[in-house]
């Protein structure tokens, strides 16, 4: 959104109109139950628990999506995914037309900054909209041994220490500070291995840098109140309803999160137990702020109730709150969820309905839907009313933009399918989540046996030390267990192209290319804008004797990310092969000019340049760029042209 009125009209603030400073902090897949001020007696949160003694915590607050980017989005606009169309991680981005919170502030005289810890809310993404300094992890490097996807919240929290050197202790800041530790895989810092459950000791982590970052904050004498809220993104299933970790389902486990405040207007010691959703913390810092809630123009969200009701006085009834996660549409081509909290009712819609008593069944083991269908109905219409009056009649679809999927994949987000065929019946992902769990299963295998087979350190250009026989025996006992089990699944499910891209994979670490390509291309025709995938059909086309086959799919694996390092090396490599000296100098070249790699990787590719200059004169060619490059379209190459 456009803010230079506002601009012009809001100078800077002057001393005695200093308004506090205001700290958002987003502990990412952080259940509300896992907290000590929310009752886990193994938790170690003392700052956090501090912090709910010393102000308001909300007992019953919920997150619009499970997942990373439309949570967020939904945190800085105040409007729900439908809304603000940031749907799914990677294959989408905030609108620019949207009003963010640090937009408001940014036009109020506050300085702006965020300090992200992962690659799933990179700038690219949308969210940088009103921040002056916005900070996430580089990954400009992708495929390098120096690649950075995520960093822990110790590098967050000194990235945003440095840049409140800069702020002027006269001008009030809003900072917002993101921890990804809690995500999976849990491997908390030394400090927080003693704890039971690593989940808990990554949590600990976090609370341990948030203490770090007040003490330091304190020593700056800034002069000036902190505001600050805290809350997650959303939680993690822990196994509860057959979900490993999150996204797929829309039950509490995952979509139940911590909500807390403290600092000038904010009661103390406060427990607020209406249903909220953490989409209203924009409007409700606006208010705090003494700033109009109309500049948030499109906030879906009222302020939350900070003060308890007066004597006598009737508590307003909670508005609904919707839920949708598409996860499951992109990841595996089942049916998207959406949901509906209203008081104690709980309605989750998909190819069909549950209804859930949150108060007589918070664990959401007992679905009514069957026994008061009239009721189901009423929150039926509910929910499409709801739907309807955020998107204002759209039904919130966008076009997909390219993004960065390499790295989303490292993170986890590997499935991605920015190509969805609309009107075929599909799973629901609540009878479909054992095959999920039985596909993490059969990956978890994969990657033991490849750290085994030392195949992510050749990849990365590390020779791996030898390998005894029973060593080999395990990997190839493990890569035939995870290939065995993702063949059943892929007769279950012939078109999901989250399966047919693992049983690629398995099949290109057992040296059964041939076979890994038809997988492979069903994965890169469900999205061809993945790197990842044409990276890996053209390892399997090479590896099949598919020599130019292989050479295209890697042309577009750059050209859909030109900063996939794997990607030229193996290019050079390819074309050497061949003799073709000029192609993979003109390939060397590009590498070099794109300022991927430095230190010793820049030394080693600054030498295998000249060698590869020296080839090609004594040789008698010239540089030649590739005759198809960039290509004009994103398909497989196909049988003809191999």
């Amino acid at each position: 959104m456009a803010l230079a009125p506002l601009l012009t009209l809001f100078a800077a603030l002057s001393a005695e109109e200093r308004k506090p400073d205001v700290l958002l902090v987003t502990l990412d897949t952080t259940r509300a139950d896992r907290l000590g001020c929310y009752g886990h007696a193994a938790a170690r949160t003392p700052f956090l628990d501090q912090l709910a003694a010393e102000g308001t915590r909300f007992t019953k607050a919920w997150c619009a999506a499970p997942i990373t980017l439309p949570s967020h989005a939904t945190l800085l606009t105040a409007r729900p995914p439908v809304g603000h169309g940031a749907r799914d991680n990677g294959l989408y981005r905030l609108d620019p037309a949207a009003t963010t919170l640090a937009e408001v502030l940014a036009a109020h005289g506050f300085a702006t900054g965020a300090f992200v810890g992962c690659f799933v809310l990179d700038a690219r993404f949308g969210l940088a909209q009103g921040f002056a300094a916005y900070d996430a992890p580089a990954a400009t490097a992708l495929g390098s041994k120096a690649q950075v996807i995520e960093r822990p919240a110790a590098a967050v929290v000194d990235a945003a220490l440095a840049w409140l050197d800069t702020v002027p202790a006269t001008q009030p800041f809003f900072l917002w500070l993101h921890f990804y530790e809690p995500h999976a895989p849990y491997a908390p810092p030394a400090a927080q291995r003693d704890l039971a459950e690593p989940y808990d000791g990554e949590i600990a982590a976090c609370d341990a840098q948030l203490a770090r970052f007040h003490a330091e904050l304190a020593k700056r004498k800034r002069g000036a109140p902190l505001l600050e809220w805290v809350t997650a993104d959303h939680g993690e299933a822990l196994g509860e309803h057959g979900e490993a970790t999150h996204g797929l389902l829309l039950h509490d486990a995952t979509m139940r999160v911590p909500l807390l405040a403290r600092g000038p207007g904010v009661p103390r010691g406060a427990l607020r137990e209406a249903p909220v959703s953490n989409g209203s913390i924009a409007p409700t810092l606006l208010a705090q702020l003494a700033l109009d809630a109309a500049l948030l123009p499109d906030a879906d969200y009222p302020p939350l109730p900070l003060a308890a009701p007066a004597a006598g006085e009737v508590a307003p009834e909670p508005l609904p709150l919707l839920l949708e996660t598409w996860l499951p549409l992109h990841s595996h081509g089942w049916t998207p969820l959406r949901g509906l909290v209203a008081g104690d009712k709980k309605l989750v819609s998909g190819s069909f309905d549950e209804l859930f008593d949150l108060a007589a069944d918070p664990r959401e083991e007992r679905d009514l839907a069957g026994r008061r269908p009239e009721e189901v109905a009423r929150w039926r219409a509910q929910l499409e009313v709801e739907f309807v009056r955020a998107t204002g009649g759209s039904d919130g679809t966008r076009t997909v933009d390219e993004a960065e999927r390499a790295a989303l994949a490292a993170l986890g987000y590997v499935d991605a399918s920015a190509t969805v065929v609309d009107g075929s019946e599909r799973p629901d992902p609540r009878v479909a989540i054992a095959d999920e769990a039985a596909q993490q299963a059969a990956m978890a295998k994969y990657q033991q046996a490849r750290r085994i087979l030392g195949q992510d350190a050749m990849l990365q250009g590390v020779k791996p030390p030898p390998l005894d026989e029973r060593k080999k025996q395990r990997a190839m006992k493990l890569l035939e267990e995870a290939r065995a089990t993702l063949a059943g699944l892929e007769e279950r499910h012939p078109d999901d192209p989250s399966v047919a891209f693992d049983l690629g994979n398995v099949l290109l670490s057992m040296n059964r290319q041939a076979e890994a390509i038809p997988r492979f291309e069903l994965a890169v025709v469900c999205d061809p804008k993945s790197p990842q995938r044409h990276f890996n059909l053209a390892v399997a086309y090479a590896g099949a004797g598919h020599a130019i086959a292989g050479i295209r799919q890697m042309e577009k694996a750059i050209h859909v990310e030109p900063r996939l390092i794997t990607a030229y090396r193996w290019l050079v490599a390819a074309h050497e092969a061949r003799n073709e000296i000029g192609r993979a100098t003109w390939w060397a070249d590009r590498l070099a000019a794109q300022k991927l790699v430095e230190g010793i990787e820049q030394v080693t590719l600054t030498r295998s340049r000249m060698q590869l200059y020296e080839r090609m004169e004594k040789a008698g060619q010239r540089v030649q760029p590739p005759p198809n490059f960039p290509p004009k379209d994103l398909d497989p190459v196909g049988v003809d042209a191999r």
